[in-house]
């Protein structure tokens, strides 16, 4: 018969306030968690979404350039540059999608994964950043620009 050392009983008992603290008083997660955990499981899902990886195979062009080590480059939709893989994003066209309370998350699912070809685009990194920003802040465009420097 097994019996738990002191050790692995403290090892307990401290697992079960850690878990403690992330509870409310009645021993469930609050929503805000419940919200932030389910919306960064959805957003992992589209990384690996079936619908983002076709349109980014669909997009890639093949690198002619005999100097490079690169296979494939993408065209960023907003500035047209050529860009490795790692320099680019699928970006959603119709972004900032809230999820703010557990009503909004269907809806939020849905922006994210029910899309198809016509609601996505390449975008760069710092375009995407850009565009980001100025969704989530408004403005014009060189407030945006000019806010983003500051």
């Amino acid at each position: 018969m097994a019996i738990a050392t002191e050790q692995e009983r403290k090892k307990r008992q401290q697992q079960i306030e850690g878990f403690r603290k992330k509870l409310d008083d009645d021993l469930k997660v609050p929503e805000k968690q419940i919200i932030s955990t389910v919306r960064s499981a959805i957003r992992k899902t589209w990384m690996r979404f079936p619908s983002k990886l076709h349109y980014l195979q669909t997009r890639a062009i093949p690198d002619e350039n005999p100097d490079t080590r690169t296979k494939w480059l993408y065209q960023c939709e907003k500035c047209k540059g050529l860009f490795k893989q790692a320099s680019i994003e699928v970006d959603h066209i119709k972004g900032e999608n809230p999820c703010s309370s557990l009503e909004d998350i269907a809806n939020y699912a849905k922006a994210l994964l029910g899309v198809g070809p016509d609601d996505l685009q390449i975008l760069c990194i710092p375009c995407h950043d850009f565009k980001t920003f100025h969704e989530r802040y408004g403005g014009t465009e060189d407030e945006a620009k000019l806010n983003m420097q500051v």
